[in-house]
């Protein structure tokens, strides 16, 4: 009896070995999975952390794009403004100059026809001065041929009467005809 309960006792003994190895071996699966869990949960946490900096880091850098093409759209179309309006000032100062540049030649113009106006009025008045200047030269001309003509009249009246009278008719036609 002896030896069933001491048979009895060893296989109870094997038994809660077995148990306590059972229980050692399913601690140890139990360890091995909650740290393989916690290695997963690290390495999820881990490509999650990744995930969301890269997606922050992506959504910083399209915000900075954005922000530079809105700087650079800023910048391109304050320089067409200035680029407008620094044409449109030349294009004043164009037309002011060209409104100027026309007043100068209507001014000229004017002055110049003035000029004319008294050039041709000279004009005039020296055609003018040159026509009287000849009537006098024909009048003491036609004087000076009248007092010789009239002083040889005299001299062929003294001299020869006949004559005188003949010559005078003709001298007084050819005379009427110079004037």
């Amino acid at each position: 009896t002896r030896s069933t309960s001491s048979a009895f006792l060893e296989a109870r003994r094997k038994e809660a070995e077995e148990l306590s190895r059972q229980r050692e071996s399913q601690r140890e699966e139990n360890r091995r999975r909650i740290e393989e869990r916690q290695r997963q949960d690290e390495e999820r946490k881990a490509a999650m952390t990744e995930f969301l900096l890269k997606k922050k880091q992506e959504e910083e850098d399209a915000k900075k794009r954005e922000e530079v093409a809105r700087v650079a759209m800023d910048a391109k179309r304050a320089h067409q403004e200035d680029v407008g309006k620094r044409h449109q000032e030349k294009m004043l100062r164009d037309s002011a100059r060209q409104k100027e540049l026309q007043r100068k030649a209507a001014v000229k113009r004017l002055l110049q026809e003035g000029k004319d106006e008294v050039d041709f009025g000279k004009h005039m008045d020296n055609i003018r001065l040159r026509q009287l200047e000849r009537k006098k030269l024909r009048s003491i001309k036609r004087n000076e041929a009248l007092q010789i003509y009239e002083e040889s009249l005299a001299a062929l009246d003294a001299g020869k009467p006949q004559v005188a009278q003949l010559s005078r008719a003709p001298s007084s036609g050819s005379m009427s005809a110079s004037t």
